[in-house]
């Protein structure tokens, strides 16, 4: 997917991603399901959502590390790769295509 995106842009195309990245067998992960809950059910999500997207992992939702999802934007072509929010596993990033300068 991140290939044919990175093929869609011109040279120095900038693509904005977000995405959950996450460890599923770091003890982190598991702290951060927590957090998560407490936020969601903090804003009014019910807990059978919750537990829907809880369950969701391994299942339908299937999340990697950032260190990851950074290789393979560098391998699509993107070259400039910047970080510009960040909350519990969600990760937001910049990624240029093919810029050789910032």
């Amino acid at each position: 997917m991140l290939q044919k995106i990175a093929d869609s842009l011109n040279e120095n195309g900038v693509l904005f991603i977000s995405s959950i990245n996450a460890d599923l067998t770091s003890q982190t992960f598991k702290h951060e399901l927590r957090y998560w809950r407490s936020s969601m059910l903090h804003n009014g999500i019910s807990e059978d959502h919750w537990e829907r997207f809880e369950q969701s992992f391994r299942m339908t939702t299937h999340p990697i590390t950032l260190e990851l999802l950074i290789d393979l934007l560098k391998e699509a072509g993107f070259t400039t790769i910047l970080p510009y929010f960040k909350t519990h596993m969600i990760d937001a990033l910049v990624a240029i295509k093919g810029e050789t300068t910032i």
